[in-house]
């Protein structure tokens, strides 16, 4: 099974120390209402509910060169979910860290297949952290290689 403590960490040093030095303020994960009646848990709600945001790590290109399908789908949902939120708070975005993602969505809204209201903000991970990520990615994918190659 896949090691995510890179991408654990990597989304607990933007809620910890990336948004509070930008927002000025803390930040934690919390359930919010959706305007089905439903809840979600977001990755990031500031101390006074007004900045709402979810946290994409992941890649958005596979092993295989290809577009990651089941990230850009996870990304999309965590969108809309956002834009479903029962009380619209004053800032609401998507963080994304890896570049090849934020290429993707960027496409994606041009192409009219992503909400162009949803802003992305893009949060360069320290140099360490990254490269965990990256790493994390590759045992990933090549875990998954191993798994198609035995069946």
């Amino acid at each position: 099974m896949a090691n995510t403590n890179a991408q654990t960490e990597a989304e607990q040093w933007i809620r910890e120390v990336f948004l509070p030095k930008t927002y000025g303020q803390s930040f934690r994960p919390k359930n919010l209402g959706l305007q089905s009646r439903g809840q979600t848990k977001f990755d990031a709600v500031s101390d006074d509910g007004e900045i709402v945001t979810m946290i994409s790590t992941s890649s958005g290109m596979g092993s295989n060169g290809k577009v990651d399908t089941e990230a850009l789908m996870k990304v999309r949902s965590d969108a809309l979910k956002i834009l479903w939120l029962e009380h619209t708070p004053a800032k609401r975005f998507i963080i994304l860290t890896d570049p090849s993602m934020i290429r993707i969505i960027r496409e994606e809204i041009k192409k009219g297949h992503f909400p162009k209201e949803m802003e992305l903000l893009r949060v360069k991970l320290p140099v360490a952290l990254a490269a965990r990520i990256e790493e994390s990615e590759k045992n990933a994918s090549g875990e998954v290689s191993s798994q198609k190659d035995s069946e």
